[in-house]
């Protein structure tokens, strides 16, 4: 239409973009082709600089920002687990327990007699059982299972009634510089490590206990006898306590994350808070509901509603505390607990789960808060300090009765957590490529290879405005012209 084809002429010889105008007012062909040949060109190169920009920003790329912040800062929970889950003396007195034991004893030709072994009374027969497929390691790893397995089965109850108390194991405890006492803890079930303990507890400290200073002298400091004569025979075989340092109210993943403090020797940790913050779908990956303090208390949560699927019980019923520290939920519907008959069947979906047959989906919280920690260690107690510490522990044990330095190095144990700074370092993530940024980089590449800016492109819907109106109403009314930029 002749209107149409005059208002793309006007529009071509006024538009602000570079390289349109020369199209037509170009004078030969020749000169009219090279212009086109630059036009397309830089045309195509826009095409792919832009589609590249697209491409980008919808990969929704994150990046790390990290800050540290000087504050007072609110103290951790510790829990702490003696590595022997029970007591010797009790274990004899259960008919299955020390039938296990005695089983294991006979495979290793050895004699249950000499103990507890306190080094005074003959060690037991250093035999070594009949060459056979498997090693020494394994069998008393495979016995040691076993023994943690049945022990689960008799329920929260009993291997609380087994189990060291905390009166026995606390010899001394000092909290911010004042002393504290077995009242300020508060009793946790294990599946692997029995009963353990938490400090500080919800009653005395119902919102925590806020530092403002920071170093060994204002932290909390544990001396701990973890009693050896009491160890089970063959299936512990590190002296020493279990210690996890946590956000509180969050579980402690003693297994995978704590870690394991000898006895004879005294422990610093430095601690200092680290809070990861993630960002959700669609630039990452990660559970918005925090659901759970990190993975792995998602991945023992999906273990135990396979063992309430497969096996018709729950563990959680057995052992009433095992989560009740965390405030976690397996949402098992099972209301039997399970028993020794359950063990062959927890032992296959447990064994199903390490091959990893079962799938949990598992993924990362959005906000994760953790510890760098900076450990130190020392022996324990001085050949200069014992006597002070022997006195403490005739007046804690038993009245007159005296600790060698080999017996204190044997039982005794000194823990410090403290924060090594009172800097809190969060790591974020942020939005890489946010939208603002595409259009400001889509903007740069029409400039860069047309001169095309907000006003060219206002240009182009007055040109659409121009087509519509003149092919409604050139032949009625005067034909509307193309604006000039003068």
């Amino acid at each position: 239409m002749p209107v149409i084809k005059t208002t793309l002429k006007e529009f071509a010889e006024n538009t602000s973009a570079h390289g349109v105008n020369k199209l037509v007012t170009s004078k030969g062909w020749f000169i009219k082709l090279i212009w086109l040949v630059l036009f397309l060109g830089a045309s195509s190169m826009i095409v792919y600089q832009v589609s590249r920009l697209v491409v980008n920003y919808l990969r929704r790329p994150a990046t790390a920002k990290t800050t540290v912040v000087n504050k007072p800062l609110l103290f951790p929970s510790v829990t702490i687990c003696n590595l022997n889950p029970v007591r010797y003396s009790k274990v004899k007195t259960d008919p299955a327990l020390i039938e296990l034991v005695g089983n294991l004893a006979k495979k290793m030709n050895m004699s249950l007699d000499a103990f507890p072994y306190d080094g005074t009374n003959e060690p037991p027969d250093p035999t070594y059982p009949e060459p056979a497929n498997t090693t020494v390691e394994q069998i008393l790893e495979e016995y040691s299972a076993d023994f943690l397995m049945q022990l689960n089965a008799a329920g929260e109850k009993i291997v609380k009634s087994y189990s060291q108390k905390l009166e026995s194991l606390l010899v001394s405890c000092s909290f911010a510089g004042k002393p504290c006492s077995a009242d300020d803890f508060t009793t946790i079930s294990n599946f692997d490590y029995g009963i353990c303990y938490q400090f500080p507890n919800a009653t005395n400290f119902p919102n925590g206990v806020l530092f403002h200073n920071a170093g060994p002298l204002f932290g909390f400091r544990l001396v701990l006898n973890i009693d050896q004569n009491e160890y089970i025979p063959f299936l512990t075989p590190g002296a020493g306590i279990r210690v996890r340092i946590h956000e509180i109210n969050s579980s402690a993943n003693l297994l995978e994350q704590g870690h394991s403090i000898p006895a004879g020797f005294e422990t610093s940790i430095g601690v200092r808070p680290v809070v990861t913050v993630n960002l959700p779908a669609p630039f990452g990956t990660c559970d918005e509901t925090n659901a759970f303090s990190d993975i792995l208390g998602c991945q023992r949560d999906c273990l135990e509603s396979a063992i309430t699927r497969k096996c018709q019980c729950s563990r959680l019923i057995s052992w009433e505390l095992a989560f009740e520290a965390n405030g976690e939920d397996s949402g098992s519907q099972s209301n039997q607990p399970c028993e020794k008959q359950h063990i062959g069947c927890i032992k296959e979906v447990i064994k199903r789960n390490q091959e990893g047959i079962i799938v949990c989906g598992c993924i990362h919280p959005c906000r994760k808060h953790t510890y760098e920690m900076k450990t130190s260690m020392t022996r324990y107690p001085s050949t200069h300090y014992d006597p002070a510490l022997r006195y403490t522990l005739s007046q804690w044990i038993d009245q007159g009765k005296i600790y060698s330095v080999e017996e204190s190095r044997k039982n005794i144990l000194s823990l410090k957590v403290y924060f090594s700074d009172l800097e809190e370092k969060t790591i974020e993530e942020e939005e890489a490529y946010p939208f603002e940024n595409l259009l400001s980089d889509i903007g740069g590449q029409l400039g860069l290879w047309l001169g095309i800016s907000v006003f060219s492109v206002c240009e182009v819907v007055e040109l659409l405005y121009l087509i519509i109106h003149n092919s409604l109403r050139g032949k009625k009314t005067q034909v509307l012209a193309f604006s000039s930029p003068e």
